[in-house]
């Protein structure tokens, strides 16, 4: 069987432009953001549906995404961080951190691809509010 795309980053094949990474989960920039800073926060383990997550892994998660949206909105300048559970398209449980402006913001048919310098500066933004 082939490995899915997630668990395949969590390997590091490709390298992604990472914002956080622990024992627990891996945070990273979509390389087809909906608005720029767009971040996937995925659990290294591979686990296809969020409610199947054990309580600690589920609640962690969570905690872990909204310490990265606070460090996003300083970085970006958003207004606030929309939030998307997703594990359909790719079946590897992972929520979507969106800065957000307007209530329109959070439509996955804004996405396109960044560029590589694109996904830099806002890693770069987002490394140096998290020191």
């Amino acid at each position: 069987m082939k490995k899915c795309q997630f668990c395949n980053i969590v390997q590091k094949k490709p390298l992604p432009f990472v914002i956080y990474e622990d024992d627990i989960c891996l945070a990273f920039l979509d390389k087809n953001p909906i608005r720029n800073g767009h971040i996937l926060l995925i659990p290294k383990k591979h686990h296809p549906y969020i409610f199947n997550l054990e309580d600690k892994i589920f609640f962690y998660l969570f905690a872990k995404a909204r310490e990265l949206s606070s460090y996003l909105e300083k970085a970006i300048g958003a207004k606030r961080i929309g939030l998307v559970v997703s594990g359909v398209s790719i079946p590897h449980t992972h929520i979507h951190l969106v800065p957000v402006y307007r209530q329109k913001d959070l439509n996955p048919n804004l996405s396109k691809p960044a560029t590589t310098a694109e996904l830099l500066l806002v890693q770069n933004l987002i490394s140096k509010v998290m020191k």
